[in-house]
């Protein structure tokens, strides 16, 4: 495969008009071991971490490749489109951008997993936030991690394997963890993590997994 070419900053503004002119496209499906984003980051874990990669699964998914540039902090830093549809391109800006997938749809690596439906509904007192050591009793699925954001009034991004790079279960950036996932909450499918919660890392934890609890998970009306 032809290695991408570096392109100049002063001639990017003139490649993003002919990008303008293409026509906007359905959001392709994902067949190809990608998927599109429009929350958050891609993880550590689903980051495409090179061009050629970046290239492969823009074309695997039937969306037109545009080039390896460095675009700066302004945009997400790897694979990304500036717009749904539009080409794909790589950002070769190493370090945190000041925009996340919200702005500009990220390609990931798909890693991603699906939200099941919780298979008894969590309320409020269920759910508390720790930020010291690990959750003594962890949220264990994403449908769960998911419906505990919905309760504290966060929004959730995704599920996906973090690997040890944060938590296991359910977690989330504070809105001051000066993170560009800042008031997100992410499912780490690695539940083997010992990453422990934080300050800038908190967790999503189960106040007490108690009886009252294990009933409703079974359907129980709560009678003796």
């Amino acid at each position: 495969m032809p290695q991408p070419k570096s392109v100049p900053m002063s001639h990017l503004w003139r490649r993003l008009l002919i990008v303008a002119s293409v026509v906007v496209r359905s959001e392709a499906q994902d067949t190809s071991g990608a998927v599109i984003i429009n929350a958050g980051v891609c993880g550590p874990v689903a980051k495409f971490d090179n061009a050629d990669d970046c290239e492969d699964a823009a074309d695997a998914m039937g969306i037109g490749w545009g080039y390896s540039a460095f675009f700066g902090f302004a945009y997400p830093s790897g694979c990304f489109q500036f717009y749904p549809g539009a080409f794909v391109f790589f950002n070769t800006y190493p370090g945190i951008s000041s925009r996340d997938c919200s702005s500009f749809p990220c390609v990931c690596k798909n890693d991603l997993v699906p939200s099941p439906a919780p298979t008894f509904a969590l309320e409020l007192s269920d759910v508390v936030t720790v930020d010291t050591g690990m959750c003594d009793a962890p949220v264990t699925t994403s449908g769960h991690c998911e419906q505990g954001a919905s309760l504290l009034g966060l929004p959730y991004g995704y599920a996906a394997n973090w690997g040890t790079f944060r938590p296991p279960g359910c977690f989330y950036y504070p809105s001051d963890s000066g993170s560009v996932y800042s008031g997100y909450v992410f499912f780490n499918t690695y539940m083997s993590s010992q990453y422990a919660c934080s300050s800038t890392r908190s967790c999503l934890c189960l106040e007490c997994f108690d009886w009252t609890v294990q009933l409703r998970d079974s359907g129980a009306d709560g009678e003796a």
